[in-house]
C-alpha cells in the first residue's frame, strides 16, 4: 500500500566544454520537467497557484480538509477533461502541435493537483524536498518502487518530502527520471 496522501540531466560535457551528442536533450528536457513543476506549483496563466487553489477549497469546505481534498481532486479532473479535449480540437492535422501541448497540459495539471493536496496536508511547497517528491509523484506508484529497488531514487516521495536535508543531485535525477519514460498522462500515485 502507498504511504501517504502525498505519494505523494546532467548532459557531460567534452574537455573544452560542448555536450557530446545525444546528451543535450536530457540535460534540455530534464530543466523543462523543473519549469513546468515551478508554473504548477506558482500558478500561470489563468491557473492559480496550487496552495492558493487548495486554501480556496478549504474555505469552501468550511474548514474540512477532507472535503477540500474531494473537490480540490474534483476539479482537477475536470481540468484534465477540458485541458484533453481543447488540445485535441484540430484532430490528426494537428497534432504535432497538440501532443507536446497536451503532455505539457497534463503534466501540469497532476503536478498542480498532488501539490494542491501536499499544501492541505501541511507540507510546504517552498521547500525543495516536497518539490521532490511532487515531482517523484509523477513517475507513479509501480516505478517510483522499481527505482527505489534499483537504488535510483532513496525513498517514497512521503520520505523525500520529510528527509533531514535537500539532496540537489536528486532534482536532477527525478528530472531525468520523469523525462526519459512517458510519465506524463500516467496515473499519479497518491491517496
Amino acid at each position: 500500500m502507498w504511504e501517504t496522501d502525498l505519494c505523494w540531466s546532467n548532459g557531460s560535457s567534452t574537455h573544452d566544454g560542448r555536450h557530446r551528442r545525444g546528451e543535450l536533450a536530457p540535460t534540455v528536457a530534464s530543466g523543462y520537467v523543473r519549469v513546468v513543476l515551478d508554473k504548477a506549483i506558482d500558478g500561470v496563466g489563468p491557473l492559480r497557484s496550487a496552495a492558493a487553489s487548495a486554501d480556496t477549497k478549504l474555505v469552501d469546505a468550511g474548514g474540512d480538509v477532507e472535503k477540500a481534498l474531494a473537490a480540490l481532486v474534483r476539479m482537477h479532473s475536470s481540468l484534465a477533461g477540458v485541458q484533453g479535449f481543447v488540445t485535441n480540437l484540430g484532430g490528426v492535422s494537428t497534432i504535432a502541435v497538440t501532443v507536446p501541448a497536451n503532455v505539457a497540459g497534463v503534466t501540469i495539471v497532476q503536478c498542480h493537483l498532488v501539490a494542491g493536496i501536499a499544501h492541505l496536508r501541511g507540507y510546504d511547497l517552498e521547500d525543495p524536498r516536497v518539490r521532490n517528491a511532487i515531482l517523484a509523484c509523477m513517475l507513479g506508484e509501480d516505478e517510483v518502487r522499481s527505482l527505489i529497488k534499483s537504488h535510483r531514487l532513496p525513498s517514497s516521495p512521503m520520505a523525500l518530502a520529510t528527509s533531514p536535508v535537500h539532496d540537489p543531485v536528486l532534482d536532477e535525477t527525478l528530472s531525468r527520471e520523469v523525462t526519459s519514460g512517458s510519465s506524463a498522462g500516467r496515473p499519479v500515485a497518491g491517496p
